[in-house]
Parts: C-alpha cells; sequence; structure tokens
C-alpha cells in the first residue's frame, strides 16, 4: 500500500499539477486508481459469495484523496507559488504572457490557469492571486481544499 501510494504521489509531484485534464483523462486516471486500489485490497465476500469492492468502499479503506484530488492540490500549490516569485523569474513571465504565433487547428486545450481560476471558484475565492500573495492565508486555503468534497 505505501509503495502504491509513493509510486502515484511521485509520478504526479513530478508534474507538480503542470498537466491540464480533460474530464476524459481524470476518468481514465480514476479508473486506473480504482484497478490498482482493488488488486492492492481484493475481493470481499458477502453473504457466502465473493465480490469485488465497491468505489466507496476502496476509497474508505485507502482514506487518501484520489489521484485527480491529488493533481487538482499540487496545481493550487504551485500557483500559489509562482504567483509569490519575483516578475523576473521564467515561472511568473510564462504564467502572466501570452503566447505568439499561429494557434493550432480544432479546438483549443484547456489552459492551466482557466483550470486554477475553475478550481478557486469551486472553492469560492474570488480573487485567488491576492490570497496566495499571502502564504499563511494560501495554506490555509488549501488544508480547506483538502476537505472539499467538490474539488
Amino acid at each position: 500500500m505505501i509503495l502504491m501510494t509513493s509510486l502515484f504521489q511521485r509520478g504526479i509531484e513530478q508534474k507538480r499539477g503542470a498537466v491540464v485534464l480533460s474530464k476524459k483523462d481524470e476518468n481514465s486516471l480514476l479508473i486506473f486508481e480504482r484497478k490498482v486500489l482493488r488488486r492492492v485490497f481484493g475481493a470481499m465476500q458477502d453473504n457466502g459469495f465473493w465480490r469485488i469492492r465497491y468505489n466507496h468502499a476502496l476509497y474508505e479503506l485507502f482514506k487518501e484523496p484520489n489521484v485527480v484530488k491529488t493533481i487538482k492540490l499540487l496545481r493550487l500549490q504551485w500557483a500559489g507559488h509562482v504567483q509569490r516569485m519575483e516578475g523576473t523569474r521564467a515561472p511568473k513571465r510564462f504564467m502572466e504572457g501570452t503566447l505568439e504565433g499561429r494557434r493550432g487547428r480544432g479546438r483549443p486545450t484547456g489552459r492551466w490557469s482557466d483550470e486554477v481560476e475553475r478550481d478557486m471558484r469551486v472553492l469560492g475565492v474570488r480573487s485567488w492571486k491576492e490570497v496566495a500573495s499571502d502564504r499563511l492565508k494560501w495554506r490555509n486555503m488549501l488544508d480547506q481544499a483538502k476537505a472539499h468534497p467538490e474539488l
């Protein structure tokens, strides 16, 4: 169990929440996580018959936020870190700047900053950049986000 958690965390933390997930990607990650958890916790016996565990039972046994919530929390943590950076640093310039050149064909992919804004709206934070400038307030907000069911 500890090995699985550490492998998930290591893979997620290397990206530091920099990836933008579509609903399809989120669903695929959750399915994979549940497959691994079912393998770890195994089947259960119910009225003399063996059956797989329900999703909610898996997460009750696991007692950790799911992989999608972990990615969102890391994204918010990184957003606060970048917001507090000096304006001359590269991550800050990339976050505030715009790209030059032509766009590709088709529907544009989601932007990282839009995902941060969406997560902040779910948490009820209107001006996240002001909150992020104060490290203590930002940490308190992240602690509240961990307990938020809709994130």
